[in-house]
């Protein structure tokens, strides 16, 4: 049973991040125009905590460049 809800659990936190993630993706495409592939797969990677975080801090993006630069210092590329 424990098993059971583990697993539960598990997925209604991975429909949230993808649910917040879609969301943050769309506001991204209406602001600048374009999706960008790099871009999109560095937020579908972030948790759902940072998730928050970026959509806090995108009210304030007024250019791409500072979304990779929040990027750049919360979710670097792994090397």
């Amino acid at each position: 049973m424990q098993l059971t809800t583990s697993w539960k659990e598990e997925g209604i936190q991975e429909g949230l991040q993808l649910g917040e993630a879609n969301i943050l993706l769309r506001m991204i495409n209406r602001r600048f125009g374009a999706q960008y592939t790099v871009i999109e797969a560095r937020i579908r990677a972030l948790p759902i905590e940072q998730l928050d975080e970026l959509g806090e801090a995108f009210l304030d993006f007024a250019a791409l460049a500072e979304l990779e630069t929040w990027l750049d210092q919360h979710a670097p590329i792994a090397s």
